[in-house]
């Protein structure tokens, strides 16, 4: 029974959410042009991090690249998206912290994609099935329906230099409760043994201690 009662700690513990919620809106402009943004919204527990963000306490709205050259049949990362996702992959138990998840929604080198995104010209007839896959990424799988509240998951997609879906690099999943954790991807090992590196200057704080380092060694007589 200690066991049982253990095991369901850790198992909470891994999915501890965030007071933050969020999402990814695409939308028409005044202008009729498309845009997407990423909206971030804080409760008093976590007031500080929107605060950091963008200097507001309750809201953070930040653009969020479009992406509307990257759509085709040739682009292999938007079809494993919607295709061979869940064969390729799977979800880290680390989830990224307050200070984490700031750091990653200061970066704009990433997008947010949804399992009906107007970018799968791949399998949009089999959208229930996608979104089943995207959810399943932000369930815990050691106990039966222990988190089958989650209401969104999305995926999180690095972008190369050029501005083009890159590599699949982590899950954003929502709860009923609007509060979205955050969790690094990596590959199936019978696939791949190469690491998903993306995260892994967002963890260990290396912008934070390049700056450090530049800003000692400037001050340096």
């Amino acid at each position: 029974m200690r066991n049982v009662i253990l095991s369901l700690f850790f198992i909470l513990m891994a999915f501890d959410a965030h007071a933050v919620s969020i999402s990814s809106l695409l939308e028409t402009n005044s202008a009729g042009e498309l845009e997407k943004q990423t909206i971030v919204r804080c409760n008093a527990a976590d007031a500080e991090l929107c605060q950091n963000l963008c200097s507001d306490s309750n809201t953070c709205i930040q653009p969020e690249e479009l992406c509307t050259d990257c759509v085709g049949l040739k682009n292999q990362t938007l079809r494993t998206a919607f295709t061979d996702l869940p064969y390729l992959y799977r979800r880290s138990n680390k989830k990224l912290s307050s200070q984490e998840l700031l750091r990653f929604l200061q970066r704009t080198d990433h997008m947010l994609l949804n399992y009906d995104s107007y970018l799968n010209i791949f399998n949009a007839n089999k959208k229930d099935q996608i979104k089943d896959q995207f959810l399943a990424f932000c369930r815990i799988q050691t106990g039966p329906n222990v988190f089958d509240n989650i209401s969104e998951a999305l995926l999180i997609v690095s972008l190369s230099e050029n501005q083009q879906p890159d590599q699949f690099v982590g899950i954003l999943c929502t709860n009923q409760k609007s509060e979205t954790s955050i969790f690094p991807l990596a590959f199936n090992p019978e696939y791949s043994k190469q690491p998903i590196e993306y995260f892994n200057s967002i963890i260990n704080n290396e912008d934070g201690l390049k700056l450090k380092l530049s800003l000692e060694l400037s001050l340096k007589p």
